[in-house]
């Protein structure tokens, strides 16, 4: 029969080679975090805009100690896995998916990756991994709210409703939102001792609220009507800002045309002229 000191040994090294056993499986596990691998840049860091020649810039910081292989995440799942070569003393990309490429520039601890032609997939988030050793902390990269254009419209020859100037903008915010668009209509003139003095005519606040759309960002925009206009004698610009951006309109001789006599208004004088035509054309025939 046992002895109860040989039982409280055994259970003593068993307890032992257990901890033992959990200490090595947390060290071999990957941390969340860990300075081993930081990720320490993605731009554009004031969100997406989607625009033609945008690309996104992703930079990881690895311990040079490490040889493990190297991966960038996007929203969790590899998309670009590098592994080190002996022969060039760096690490060279090994596969890579949705467009993302990367490279190790010789003698530094960083990892370089790019994309061009930005979608909303791209609107997630990112973090760097060394294999089975560590994980960096997150990186969320958002949709820009901005202004996109201003322009003259006119969707029909009913002047009074539909002509006029058009902003249009883009946002990331949830829909439900809502949005103020400033209209200013200024007037620049020279006075007699050249001083440039700008005069403001008329202003406007339109609030939009944020529509649901199919993908990752909003298309809104606000209507400055030329009704408010027709009274003005003259004005040099007029300027739309959202978002913390304006956009400036300059209004010349042509652009005064159009929005204080506007197509349809001109149309609707010819029509006059032809009805005054076929109505003494009447007279005569029946004398």
């Amino acid at each position: 029969m046992m002895s109860p000191a040989f039982i409280t040994s055994r259970l003593s090294i068993r307890l032992l080679i257990m901890m033992m056993i959990m200490i090595v499986t947390i060290m071999m596990s990957p941390s969340s975090t860990s300075d081993a691998i930081e990720l320490t840049e993605l731009s554009p860091a004031d969100g997406l805009t989607f625009e033609k020649d945008e690309e996104i810039r992703i930079t990881c910081d690895y311990d040079l100690g490490y040889r493990d292989p190297i991966t960038l995440k996007q929203n969790g799942i590899d998309v670009v896995t590098m592994t080190y070569s002996r022969s060039s003393y760096k690490f060279l990309q090994k596969s890579s998916i949705k467009g993302f490429t990367c490279q190790a520039p010789l003698h530094t601890s960083e990892i370089w990756c790019t994309k061009k032609n930005t979608t909303c997939s791209d609107a997630t988030s990112y973090s760097c991994s060394l294999l089975g050793i560590a994980v960096s902390g997150q990186k969320i990269l958002t949709v820009r709210s901005g202004i996109k254009d201003v322009d003259y419209t006119e969707e029909s020859l009913n002047f009074n409703r539909h002509s006029g100037y058009l902003c249009r903008a883009n946002t990331g915010l949830v829909p439900g939102s809502t949005v103020t668009f400033e209209w200013k209509v200024v007037t620049v003139a020279k006075s007699y001792d050249g001083t440039i003095k700008k005069k403001l005519i008329h202003t406007k606040e339109d609030e939009i609220t944020v529509p649901i759309a199919d993908k990752c960002y909003s298309e809104i925009s606000s209507f400055y009507s030329c009704i408010p206009l027709r009274d003005v004698e003259f004005f040099s610009y007029i300027e739309c800002s959202v978002f913390g951006q304006t956009q400036v309109k300059p209004n010349d001789r042509w652009w005064k045309r159009r929005c204080f006599s506007g197509s349809g208004v001109a149309n609707s004088k010819w029509v006059l002229v032809v009805k005054l035509i076929l109505l003494l054309l009447v007279v005569v025939i029946s004398r």
